[in-house]
């Protein structure tokens, strides 16, 4: 019977440490939100408002359903909780990729790469083995030097490379084998204790009922040797006797009354010694479960120590040289991501060519919360300085397959090193249009953004608003309490004409095409090119706005004349929070806005937005994408952001 209960409170045991020991799972009730997200840095955004972007990204990856896939690509990374939440999505099953531009020295971006790359190394072991080399021939049974005769088979010895298993399981953890080797050896060792400890709680059980058993006795023969006496015998003699003279004198009813009073006084002791019995086996009860919690919490706290002390050999063994080795290392092939499917990826220079950096920033959830295909493109890293000292974007994209699948894709390639084409790669997908670099040894007059700028329209014509008059007529908007009357003209440049069929068209006017620009690095020949494009549409009638953010001296000069010429309005975002003369927070956008004219369009909206700046290596050499989104409602949200952004601005001139 004790077997019984000691085997139930195991099995008790070990569900609680498989609860205790489980990681944190995702809310499959979450989804992140479409559209836009901006942050607001430091001195005027409190913590949340300042983190919201990264934090997004943050609860996307804690959100990640195991089996599921997490890629990333970031210049820089510097934060803990990011750090942290990617380990912990690898632990639950979730495949995490993530590629960081070599610059990155950070202690987080150190442990990460420990974490996921710690089973990507091929073991391998040079063992000799024997290849046959000419298979036996002939019948057996035959004799030597007849036609029919057999040739014994020839071997040769070859040295044959052997696969090792890794050294540690998902996420630099211990192997599963290893794991299962630790708790069996802990739950045995667990085990043989509690069978002591229950073999000394049953003898000193017995030792307290031999002494309580004892004292009884003792008891006993006291009160016997008592009752037996000469004087105790007298005293009940006359009790008897005061009580028949007393109940003889009791009439019936008082007898039966007397009678009743001691039947319910029986059952009243009788209750009271049940009641006790009851609680005293409750508290047993709440004992043995108190005693089993404690047990099960105290395996699971054994369990955990005894994983970590097996698991600690497995973080020293690979230091961050050999860590960052294996980061540079090819990581084409599936096999030499390790059978967790994560690693973390640093190229030389640019992934897809030999000069430049990665500065690519584009995050993929391919199932996060309730939300599938989830692809979010940002001017932000996952940084603090990206945080708290800069202004920042980042678009985000639910159900959009096939835009994952490209992204990936990309992601792919990049992991790969596969060098880049002369015209990158460009596709379209529910009304955006995502483009990536570099454009190795591309034309640089063919510059896809200078195309971009090219098609903007100054001057086009929209229809005049109108408002009915008193009589139910339709007039042309005017002052207010004027009145359309007939025959009246229209306004100089307005529009009336008839159609084959003698319809009327509507009025028409021109308007100017809005352009605001908000850029964080802007230099080079690339650079000024691009400034000059904004002049000349400043020039031909466009309402152009710019925030600068770190302009070199060239371009800001440029800039500075066409605005004092009233061909631009100019704002500088930099910020001098410490006072050393050295900008602190500024914009970190890369962003154009556009609303009118564009291509064949005569009023339409566009938005640029994404982590390419503006210069002539980001172009050529480095890991850049962009993204252009054409929904009026993207528009309006940027626009409000650039508003306030310019709100917290220097004016220059204009």
């Amino acid at each position: 019977m004790r077997k019984a209960r000691l085997l139930i409170a195991l099995a008790l045991l070990l569900g609680g440490l498989a609860v205790v020991s489980a990681p944190a799972q995702a809310q499959p009730s979450w989804a992140p939100d479409g559209g836009a997200t901006f942050n607001v840095p430091k001195p005027w955004g409190a913590k949340a408002e300042r983190y919201r972007i990264v934090e997004k990204v943050d609860r996307a990856i804690r959100n990640a359903r195991p089996g599921s896939t997490v890629l990333a690509t970031t210049y820089l990374m510097d934060r803990w909780d990011t750090t942290e939440a990617l380990i912990d999505a690898c632990r639950r099953g979730v495949k995490v990729r993530v590629i960081l531009d070599e610059s990155i020295y950070g202690r987080p971006a150190k442990k990460l790469i420990k974490y996921l790359n710690a089973d990507n190394r091929v073991q391998t072991r040079k063992v000799e083995v024997k290849k046959l080399v000419k298979p036996a021939k002939g019948k057996k049974g035959k004799k030597a030097g007849k036609k029919g005769k057999r040739n014994k088979p020839t071997y040769k010895t070859v040295t044959k490379t052997k696969r090792l298993p890794a050294r540690t399981g998902r996420c630099n953890g211990l192997r599963p084998d290893k794991r299962a080797a630790v708790v069996k050896r802990v739950k045995k060792k667990f085990e043989a204790e509690q069978e002591r400890k229950a073999e000394r709680r049953a003898a000193k059980a017995k030792r307290a009922k031999a002494k309580a058993d004892k004292r009884a006795d003792r008891r006993t023969d006291k009160a016997k040797k008592k009752r037996g006496s000469k004087k105790a015998k007298e005293a009940r003699e006359k009790r008897q006797k005061r009580w028949a003279e007393k109940w003889a004198k009791m009439s019936k009813a008082e007898r039966r009354k007397w009678k009743a009073d001691k039947r319910k006084e029986r059952l009243r002791k009788k209750e009271a010694r049940a009641e006790r019995a009851e609680k005293k086996a409750q508290q047993r009860k709440a004992k043995a479960k108190k005693r089993k919690a404690k047990a099960r919490a105290e395996l699971a706290k054994r369990t955990r120590k005894a994983i970590r002390r097996a698991a600690r050999p497995q973080t020293r063994q690979i230091p961050y040289g050999k860590a960052k080795r294996m980061a540079r290392a090819d990581l084409s092939s599936k096999a030499s991501w390790g059978p967790d499917g994560s690693y973390v990826k640093m190229c030389k220079n640019a992934c897809r060519s030999a000069h430049g950096a990665m500065h690519s920033k584009f995050y993929l959830f391919s199932e996060t919360g309730r939300a599938r295909n989830v692809v979010m493109v940002s001017s932000s890293n996952l940084n603090k300085g990206g945080a708290n000292l800069g202004w920042n974007d980042m678009w985000t994209m639910r159900s959009a397959p096939k835009s994952f699948r490209l992204y990936r894709k990309q992601h792919r390639k990049m992991t790969r090193e596969k060098i880049g084409t002369k015209r990158g790669f460009t596709f379209k997908e529910k009304g955006t249009k995502s483009r990536f670099y570099p454009r190795i040894q591309g034309d640089k007059r063919k510059d896809p953004v200078m195309a971009e700028l090219e098609q903007i329209t100054c001057r086009t014509s929209v229809p005049v608003k109108t408002r009915p008059d008193a009589q139910g007529k339709k007039a042309t908007k005017g002052k207010k309490g004027d009145k359309a009357k007939k025959g009246d003209k229209a306004k100089k440049g307005d529009k009336a004409k008839k159609g084959k069929k003698g319809k009327k068209k509507v009025a028409m006017k021109k308007v100017a095409t809005k352009v605001h620009v908000s850029m964080f690095w802007w230099s080079g020949k690339r650079g000024e090119r691009l400034a000059g494009q904004l002049v000349r549409l400043g020039k031909k009638g466009c309402d152009v706005k710019v925030n600068l953010g770190a302009p070199s001296r060239k371009v800001i000069t440029r800039l500075r004349i066409a605005a004092k010429r009233g061909r631009l309005e100019l704002w500088d975002s930099r910020h001098d929070l410490w006072g050393d003369e050295l900008p602190d927070v500024r914009s970190h956008q890369k962003l154009v806005l556009v609303k009118g004219g564009y291509g064949k369009d005569r009023m339409t909206t566009r938005v640029f937005t994404g982590s390419m700046n503006w210069t002539g290596g980001a172009l050529q050499f480095s890991d850049e994408n962009t993204l252009m989104l054409t929904a009026s409602s993207a528009y309006r949200a940027y626009l409000a952001n650039w508003k306030k952004v310019r709100r917290k601005s220097r004016y220059v001139a204009g």
